[in-house]
Parts: structure tokens; C-alpha cells; sequence
């Protein structure tokens, strides 16, 4: 079956949302930020989930040409866009079947009419990227009521329900076309979280947006990090989380959240290039800021320097020798090694082994 690409447009699972529950085709009020997870409700009480999903630049996506499902998986490590360890399942429709094949979340009958047309958006965007709202959805599979323009975003809202689930075990959610050999979109920014009360939210979390590319199979998270421009800023939570802010060009902004577990080692490697690509544009940075105080320094002096001892100074991290010897003729270097200072106390906090 053709699906997808294969037809000339591309879909990518982009934003969501967790909701509580709501009498009407919108969803109530939200559980969490878009693109965070969100504590799943107690055994038996209903919630809803939006979900957007991107149009690439290849071709509209005409009504009613995707037809879709929502499938459900415990939680493997973290909900990643490459599904290790995740075996997703359809989401459940009815409620009488046997427990033995039924998903432990499943879709809820509620009082709007199953696929009624949503009118509110329930507060997801996608950048500036314009939406088109379609249904609101009580069941699988689930279609496109209206046309979605290239880089445009398409919203979904789905009735849920927990059914079974232990409050020891995390779900993931994604959207996959309806046939029989569970095709995936064409790609994932994101993935759908929750979380039980005896559980933990994943090691990433975000709320930016990175401007989509036509035709581009890089991964999104590494194209984040390739586009690094400044340096991060660490946020310490109660709950011993730290948000690590990447600030980086022409995008929205891109957040890493670090956790200490030894469950949450996968995403270690993907936090360390990042903050190595920053730390070593901080270096660079404060050579260039030093070369050239020295070469105001030497039009005034007949004694040459060591250019080579000063870079050395800052790659091994002699920061106290640079501080000695420029701070007070060079203002932007404070910054600089506070900076750094910051950086190494990330490593050593939350990457170390």
C-alpha cells in the first residue's frame, strides 16, 4: 500500500499535549507544557491528548487521503523517535475487550460525537506555522477531513482513558498509518509521554520549534546541536532536574533536560556533544577576545608575548591564570570564564559516569 511519501507528502509527528477531560470536541485544561510529559489521571478517569503534525514543502495533503491510527507502548528507557525497546500496539476502542489484548489506556466514549470537527485548538502551536483543524476522535482509525497546505500543521484531539495502567509504568504515543503493516510517519520530532505517579518524565523535554527543512532526513535533535550559537544557562529544579537552554540561530530555542539515572544513560552522549560544541565556541571565543587585547597590549610594549602559553592556559582549563592576567584588561572575559565555570559543573553534576 502507498502511504506517505510514497504519495508525494511527508508527515512529521511534531507537537502534543496532555488535557484533562471536557464534555466538548475541545479538550479542558492542559496536564503540561506542549512537547512535555504529563502524569497520567487515575485508573478509570478519562483525558485527552492533541496531537500536531507538519506538512512538508513536497505536496498538500488533500482530504481525506491519510488515514491514521494511535498506537500506545509501555515505556522502554525514554520515548524516543526511534522506538528501542517500545512494542506499540493499537490504542483500544472497546472497552468489553478481554484485558489479555487490550491496551491498558484505551479510547473513551464521551459526549461529543466520535470524529466531530474541532473548533478550538486547546493551545498547541508549532511555531508560526498555520493550523487546520480536524476531528476529535473516540476510536481508531481516523482520516483528514480537510486539505492541509505544504508548511502548514494539521490537529488532531483523541478521548483517552486509563483503563489498566499501573502507576509504576510510563506510555508512549505515536501516530502510524492505518493498514496492516503499521507504517510509520514519515517522522517524528516528538513522542507522546506520560508518567505514572512512581515514575519519572523522560530525559527530553521541548518546547521549541526548528524550522522545517524540504527534503531533509537529518535528525531533528542533532540538527539542533550542529546549530549551537551561544552558551547554556542551567536551571536547578526541586524535583533535581536541571533545564539546559541551548539558544542557537534562527530557532525558537531547544531544551535538554538532564536527569541523573543510570536508566536515562541513552541520551549522556547527545548531551555531551552538545555541551562540547559549546564549550569549545567558548574557548574560541575567549582566545580571539585575548589575541586581541594583546595585540592592542603589544603597540604599547616592547616585550612580545606567549600567544601559545595563553591558549594553552584556556584548553587545559587554567582558567585562574587567564583571569590573573586579563581579567581586569579585558571586561568580557569575567563573563567568559563564569561561563565556562558553569559548563564544567554541568559535566561533573549530571553527565559524569
Amino acid at each position: 500500500p502507498g502511504e506517505g511519501g510514497q504519495l508525494g507528502y511527508s508527515l512529521n509527528q511534531v507537537v502534543y499535549r496532555g488535557f484533562d477531560n471536557s464534555d466538548e470536541a475541545s479538550p479542558g485544561s492542559p496536564l503540561a507544557n506542549q512537547n512535555n510529559a504529563f502524569e497520567l489521571p487515575a485508573q478509570n478517569d478519562p483525558f485527552r491528548i492533541g496531537v500536531l503534525v507538519y506538512v512538508n514543502e513536497k505536496k498538500i495533503l488533500e482530504s481525506n487521503k491519510a488515514t491514521l491510527k494511535l498506537q500506545v507502548a509501555e515505556r522502554v528507557g525514554t520515548c524516543d523517535t526511534g522506538f528501542e525497546g517500545e512494542l506499540y500496539r493499537n490504542v483500544t476502542s472497546n472497552p468489553d475487550t478481554p484485558s489479555s489484548i487490550a491496551t491498558p489506556i484505551r479510547f473513551y466514549d464521551d459526549a461529543p460525537g466520535d470524529k466531530t470537527i474541532i473548533t478550538r485548538n486547546g493551545d498547541l502551536t508549532y511555531g508560526s506555522y498555520p493550523m487546520v483543524y480536524q476531528i476529535y476522535s473516540e476510536s481508531n482509525n481516523f482520516s483528514n477531513p480537510f486539505d492541509v497546505p505544504i508548511n502548514h500543521v494539521a490537529l488532531w484531539n483523541f478521548s483517552l482513558v486509563n483503563d489498566s495502567a499501573s502507576e509504576d509504568n510510563a506510555y508512549c504515543f505515536r501516530l502510524t498509518y492505518a493498514d496492516q503493516y503499521d507504517i510509520r510517519l514519515d517522522k517524528y520530532r516528538t513522542i507522546v509521554e506520560t508518567y505514572g505517579s512512581n515514575t519519572q518524565p523522560s530525559v527530553l523535554e521541548g518546547e521549541g520549534v526548528i524550522e522545517e527543512a524540504a527534503d531533509s532526513d537529518e535528525d531533528p535533535i542533532l540538527a539542533l546541536l550542529r546549530r549551537i550559537a551561544a552558551t547554556p544557562t542551567e536551571t536547578i529544579r526541586e524535583n533535581g532536574l536541571a533545564s539546559l537552554s541551548i539558544y542557537v540561530k534562527n530557532v525558537a530555542y531547544g531544551i535538554l533536560t538532564l536527569q541523573k539515572e543510570d536508566r536515562l544513560t541513552l541520551h549522556k552522549p547527545l548531551a555531551l556533544s552538545a555541551l562540547k560544541q559549546v564549550l569549545k565556541s567558548l574557548i574560541q571565543e575567549a582566545i580571539e577576545l585575548i589575541i586581541l587585547r594583546i595585540k592592542e597590549l603589544q603597540l604599547i610594549s616592547s616585550e612580545p608575548m606567549q600567544l601559545d602559553l595563553v591558549e594553552n592556559d584556556l584548553r587545559e582549563d587554567n582558567l585562574a591564570n587567564i583571569s590573573e592576567s586579563f581579567g581586569d584588561s579585558i571586561p568580557e572575559m569575567s563573563g567568559i570564564i563564569d561561563k565556562m565555570k558553569s559548563l564544567h559543573w554541568i559535566f561533573k553534576a549530571f553527565l559524569s559516569d
